[in-house]
């Protein structure tokens, strides 16, 4: 019985072990998905920021 459970045990910290592994793999992902998505959101705020800045320039000629 105890051999069993040592056994058991084992198994469980393995399958732990991948869960986490996977998570991070995860996480990490999300990660990449989500900054490309910000600096995307950013450079195309700059974009129109500088189209602002024009349409603002040419108005005040």
């Amino acid at each position: 019985m105890i051999n069993q459970n040592k056994k058991d045990n084992k198994w469980l910290i393995h399958l732990i072990m991948l869960i986490q592994k996977k998570n991070l793999a995860v996480l990490n992902q999300n990660k990449k998905e989500n900054n490309h998505g910000l600096i995307y959101l950013v450079n195309q705020n700059k974009k129109d920021n500088n189209g602002l800045m024009k349409n603002i320039r040419l108005r005040k000629l």
